[in-house]
């Protein structure tokens, strides 16, 4: 390998490490904002950023997302969301 492409090499995996450390803080600034509108009772603009967390397989937010269903009043997606999550859980077993 010469020393262009090794210099190329690591420029581009330094390039894919900061992007993925940048995409992992913009989730977890998500989470961070999306929690602190369900605190403020703002469940509306809580529940689209839950529901992509969820999306992107963040586990760790179900309840308050849950909670936000039964707070709006949302019944049958909340029904819909606890199937799913029943489902999940018993396929791990």
């Amino acid at each position: 390998m010469t020393i262009q492409k090794l210099f190329i090499f690591i420029l581009l995996a330094l390039f894919a490490q900061n992007s993925f450390g940048q995409q992992y803080q913009w989730k977890k600034s998500d989470e961070q904002l999306a929690i602190q509108f369900y605190q403020n009772g703002e469940y509306e603009k809580a529940r689209p950023l839950f529901e992509e967390l969820i999306k992107d397989g963040n586990d760790q937010v179900d309840e308050y997302y849950f909670d936000c269903l039964i707070k709006l009043a949302d019944y049958k997606e909340a029904e819909k969301f606890l199937k799913k999550r029943i489902k999940k859980s018993s396929n791990k077993h």
